[in-house]
């Protein structure tokens, strides 16, 4: 459940509540609206302060981390490329080669070893996982809009989320199941009911399922599900096999059959 309020902090930048509802989602579309717009201020407010804001206590990334090579080891312009290469590619051997040029580099510029060494410290966890602040901003925003989304509209959302990966049925059998944990469930496919892409049907018992996709089965592709859509929606739903195979949609009959989506 997410938190009815999130106060957002970054230094001296202090951003406005971001109203987040914690029970039924708004009833009109200008709520969610203006709830993306919010987020969307909190986003500039966030980058602008990361652009004029000068911090103290850590290094933000890369181009920092190549900037203080120049100014305290007399880095190049090129050998400062080097070591953004080392750090943002996350290349262990070459970071630990920048760290004996970097410290010979500083002693050479008049400043004791066990600096070098501790302000190396700060640069190198970067070649671990690390980004700037505008980018964590950016990821920011668009976690709060995918919480809300899943929060709120769980069916809706795992739909599409399946939708994005339909290629990859590894991502497909982990999603499936997250969603069946989160109490949606995914029905198999159908000629009747599937669309092209994962898509949520509701019951006569008022609960909504989410409906596999048909272009997310092996071997039958969008051209074939897009036709069997328009031949439904053209004659309406399929009375039988034999009436799919044989009157509907001959062309593509053999691709749903090894798929098994007529039954």
């Amino acid at each position: 459940m997410l938190r009815p309020w999130a106060h957002f902090n970054f230094g001296d930048a202090e951003l406005a509540p971001i109203p987040v509802w914690d029970a039924t989602p708004p009833e009109d579309a200008s709520a969610l609206a203006t709830t993306w717009q919010t987020a969307s201020t909190a986003l500039t407010t966030l980058q602008g302060a990361a652009a004029n804001e000068t911090d103290y206590n850590s290094i933000g990334g890369g181009i920092n981390g190549a900037g203080i090579a120049r100014d305290l080891a007399g880095f190049s312009l090129g050998e400062a490329d080097v070591l953004l290469k080392a750090v943002g590619k996350k290349i262990k051997e070459l970071v630990a080669e920048q760290r004996i040029k970097f410290v010979s580099g500083c002693i050479e510029h008049g400043i004791k070893k066990d600096v070098a060494e501790h302000v190396f410290d700060f640069i190198e966890p970067f070649a671990g996982y690390g980004f700037n602040r505008s980018h964590a901003a950016c990821y920011a925003l668009i976690g709060y809009q995918t919480a809300y989304l899943k929060a709120h509209y769980p069916a809706e959302f795992m739909a599409a989320l399946l939708t994005s990966d339909q290629n990859d049925t590894d991502r497909i059998a982990i999603e499936v199941r997250e969603a069946r944990e989160i109490g949606i469930e995914v029905l198999q496919p159908d000629v009747n009911e599937s669309f092209e892409s994962f898509a949520v049907i509701r019951g006569n018992d008022g609960i909504e399922r989410i409906r596999f996709g048909l272009q997310a089965i092996k071997n039958v592709g969008s051209v074939c599900a897009e036709e069997i859509v328009k031949e439904r929606e053209r004659g309406g739903k399929f009375k039988s096999l034999e009436d799919f195979v044989i009157y509907h949609c001959p062309a593509h009959s053999r691709a749903l059959l090894r798929g098994k989506v007529c039954r």
